[in-house]
């Protein structure tokens, strides 16, 4: 697989859905293989560094290639292969939408980190968020 895109609607505003996205370590939190997430700097911008370690120890780096506050962001690994991009929509004051798509232009995509969202339903995904966003 090349590529995977979901986009889901969140009962919160984009600033919440946003800041929860780009923080670490939240994405623990909605990707399985990832234990730990760390940033080389805080608040992020184009250019900081993420830090992801799978369940087996090993390192994933990827950089802050673009970064729209409440708009998007993107990242790409280090050989700049695999991009992962989330694009924010206002749908009203209190609802959002969420695109969440990366892909790589060689190769095939590994699996390590697919959301649960891949695996399960773009509602069931919609609700974690919303649940976790909440806490």
């Amino acid at each position: 697989m090349k590529s995977n895109t979901l986009t889901i609607q969140i009962s919160k505003p984009v600033e919440d859905v946003f800041l929860f996205t780009i923080t670490p370590p939240n994405s623990t939190r909605w990707i399985t293989s990832i234990n730990k997430e760390t940033t080389n700097e805080w608040p992020i911008r184009r250019g900081t560094k993420y830090q992801l370690y799978n369940n087996q120890g090993e390192k994933f780096e990827v950089i802050v290639a673009d970064i729209q506050e409440n708009e998007l962001v993107e990242w790409v690994s280090k050989d700049h292969n695999y991009h992962c991009k989330y694009t924010y929509q206002v749908i009203s004051k209190n609802v959002s939408k969420l695109t969440y798509h990366e892909w790589v232009d060689n190769g095939e995509i590994d699996g390590a980190l697919y959301p649960r969202c891949i695996r399960e339903t773009e509602a069931s995904f919609g609700k974690f968020l919303l649940t976790c966003i909440t806490r």
